[in-house]
């Protein structure tokens, strides 16, 4: 057997069986489907994937996971809402430190507006906004610039605030996700684990406002099967209706 051929049956031999893993749940589907994304679209991918073998500088451990929220973040862009993209300049986008227990990662593009999350979100699933007109939403954080954000890795909204009023956790610095924001989050948390948030609590959504002034609040509806957006007094606390805490 000529070596070319004996590579090619190697190949197809690890294509069938990564398959496989994938169908099993021994390998994460996001994770093999972006490192194949890569091998499809950039010829050089061995220059991404193996910088250490072609003397390219190796990224340090502590922005690897960065790096690697940051590329799931390019395919969603790329992929779901059909943008074209530098893969060298998103990974240079600027992310705020850290801190314990918030672990989801948040991208906004500039220039992305709330009617174009809709639109994407509508491909996946049904959205029911009962909080006025979309162009009457105003939120703290703005899209002239692209920004990252980090919240906690819940489906339910931060049990930390039960009972606490919007403006009592503005009062307190308290910075809230925008509506923007939490129709990303929902997004993604959807494309990775076919799964919604808010199945039995509500996020209220401090950082996003009507034209009442009014917060605005979301959950997903398991009867109707659709996300349901309401309006929500700032001064009004519940224990289901909860703040979801942003890092920015």
């Amino acid at each position: 057997m000529a070596a070319n051929d004996s590579v090619r049956v190697r190949v197809t031999d690890l294509v069938t069986k990564l398959l496989e893993y994938v169908r099993d749940g021994k390998r994460d589907a996001n994770d093999v489907a972006r490192v194949l994304q890569v091998v499809k679209d950039d010829p050089n991918f061995i220059h991404q994937l193996f910088p250490e073998e072609t003397g390219r500088p190796q990224v340090p451990a502590r922005n690897r996971r960065a790096r690697h929220l940051l590329d799931q973040w390019y395919d969603i862009y790329v992929r779901e809402f059909g943008m074209k993209l530098d893969l060298e300049e998103f990974r240079a986008i600027k992310i705020p430190p850290r801190r314990s227990e918030f672990d989801r990662l948040i991208v906004v593009l500039k220039g992305l507006t709330l009617g174009q999350i809709v639109q994407v979100l509508q491909k996946h699933m049904k959205i029911d906004i009962r909080a006025g007109h979309l162009n009457s939403i105003t939120s703290v954080r703005n899209t002239s610039q692209t920004y990252a954000i980090w919240v906690r890795d819940y489906q339910e909204a931060d049990k930390e605030f039960e009972n606490m009023s919007a403006e009592y956790l503005i009062g307190k610095q308290i910075k809230g996700i925008t509506l923007e924001e939490y129709f990303l989050f929902e997004l993604k948390y959807y494309l990775e684990l076919g799964l919604h948030l808010d199945i039995k609590n509500v996020t209220r959504c401090d950082g996003s406002r009507n034209s009442n002034g009014n917060v605005l609040i979301a959950s997903w509806d398991p009867d109707d099967g659709e996300v349901i957006v309401y309006w929500y007094d700032p001064l009004d606390a519940g224990s289901g209706v909860r703040s979801r805490q942003v890092i920015a």
